[in-house]
């Protein structure tokens, strides 16, 4: 990377099941080794279109969370990166603790009786 640019982080396969798969890349402040900004990226593996989706997110005490809204609430039958959503974390104990998040999926398939959530621990290897 070139100088003052942001640092790519490998990514992290979240979750990957009921036909749903959440990507987590990360990229770390250029300047801040505090500061990460996070993009997770779902995809619909599944053969029916899901609708109101939503992510929610929560980090440790040594963590601070911004979670912007996401970029829609359907993922098509097959859609790939379907919905994006940013967080940005502060993490105030960088190699002392990994950066952990706890995030909670939820979705209505077409023609399921009731939406499914699903609260999922994911930590980084970062």
């Amino acid at each position: 990377a070139a100088p003052g640019a942001p640092a790519a982080l490998p990514a992290v396969t979240a979750y990957d099941k009921n036909g749903v798969r959440c990507t987590l890349r990360a990229q770390r402040h250029p300047t801040n080794a505090q500061l990460y900004m996070m993009q997770a990226s779902f995809d619909n593996t599944g053969g029916v279109p899901l609708n109101a989706f939503s992510m929610q997110a929560a980090v440790p005490p040594y963590m601070k969370l911004m979670l912007e809204p996401a970029s829609g609430t359907a993922l098509a039958a097959g859609a790939v990166g379907g919905v994006t959503q940013v967080l940005k974390l502060q993490h105030t104990m960088v190699g002392q603790q990994p950066i952990r998040l706890k995030l909670k999926l939820s979705w209505h398939a077409a023609g399921a009786p009731a939406p499914f959530t699903e609260v999922v621990d994911v930590t980084c290897p970062y």
